[in-house]
């Protein structure tokens, strides 16, 4: 039996779980790690190394997009000498701002997921605003799964003095929510609020970046930017909780940035490659991305407004959808009484 927990976790600019649910002096081992010998994994064309032809086929996201055939190269680290360097540079300082800005943070979060499995190929009714299950075969007819959550992004000093931020999910009493194997109706993803800090600066060594063109989305005019992770560089894994463990993989993915704020509007993340060991063999998530007013910090952030998290391992398949609104300050009152005092209910 496949089961399937996604964390993100980006150890170094924020670790997108509680400090207790994951310790960065405990690494987690690469998913090709967890079976011995498992077949190696086939490496495939990424969306920063593909033709256009070939990005057309592996991302319809990109249907309508303008592409710029004459800057399409791929860079490294970032270089201010082409587009992609200029464009990389003003989002990691967005980026940057944001991270230092953000204070602690509540939102209402809706999880919408289908009531039981259904076979590879019918991934995608939730988020167009169909009956869950329509278009997925194997499943529950007219049946999914909805709750509601309080999500929280809490930032924190790291040792080192840097910036970084936990992200998880609690009930109505403020508890965490039990993220154990044995929760069937637990939420399969966490760790897509700040997934913009791909693009912080300091983590932009980890990945290869490739400007593609422009695109409207909405009535926004964007930069469209593809990255890929280089395996042997980085420390901002995606970890998949499978059943055979948790393991870490790389992943790639297309950014659509503001050409005005550079700021991250929409981003999509696909896995790498393939995992055979773990049988998993699609894992996608697309976040849109919204303006959040915080007006007792005189705050704009850019925060998820939904998120669509797919997957594909084995014969089988899932998806949920993800709404997030009502983001606000959170805070406690504490009344501090006199010794000989006790509260009156």
């Amino acid at each position: 039996m496949f089961r399937l927990f996604m964390i993100a976790i980006l150890a170094m600019s924020a670790a997108l779980t509680p400090a207790s649910a994951q310790s960065q002096s405990q690494p987690v081992p690469t998913c090709q790690t967890l079976q011995a010998g498992a077949p190696p994994v086939a490496r495939s064309k990424s969306y920063v190394d593909a033709s256009i032809e070939q990005l057309r086929k592996m991302a319809p996201a990109l249907s309508g997009m303008k592409f710029d055939a004459g800057r399409n190269e791929a860079v490294g680290t970032g270089s201010t000498e082409d587009k992609t360097g200029l464009i990389l540079s003003q989002t990691g300082a967005a980026v940057a701002n944001m991270l230092h800005r953000m204070p602690n943070l509540i939102a209402r979060e809706e999880v919408r997921q289908p009531d039981g499995t259904y076979q590879p190929g019918g991934a995608g009714a939730l988020s167009r605003g169909r009956p869950a299950t329509q278009g997925m075969p194997g499943s529950n007819l007219d049946q999914y799964n909805f709750r509601v959550f309080s999500y929280r992004i809490v930032p924190r000093t790291k040792v080192d003095g840097g910036d970084a931020l936990d992200e998880f999910r609690t009930d109505a009493h403020d508890r965490p929510t039990d993220n154990s194997a044995h929760n069937s109706e637990k939420p399969q993803s966490v760790g897509y609020a700040t997934t913009w800090l791909f693009f912080f600066p300091g983590n932009l060594k980890e990945s290869t970046y490739r400007y593609l063109g422009e695109q409207k989305i909405g009535n926004r005019e964007t930069y469209v930017l593809a990255f890929a992770q280089v395996p042997d560089k980085t420390f901002l894994n995606t970890v998949v909780d499978s059943s055979l463990g948790r393991c870490s993989t790389s992943i790639q993915g297309i950014a659509w940035i503001d050409e005005s704020t550079f700021q991250i509007v929409r981003m999509q993340t696909d896995l790498l490659s393939p995992q055979p060991a773990i049988k998993l063999n699609l894992l996608r998530s697309v976040i849109n991305y919204s303006e959040v007013k915080i007006p007792e910090r005189s705050l704009l952030l850019w925060l998820p407004k939904d998120v669509e998290v797919t997957w594909q391992a084995a014969d089988r398949a899932g998806e949920e959808l993800h709404t997030y609104s009502k983001y606000r300050l959170f805070g406690s009152t504490v009344t501090i009484l006199p010794p000989d005092e006790t509260p009156s209910h």
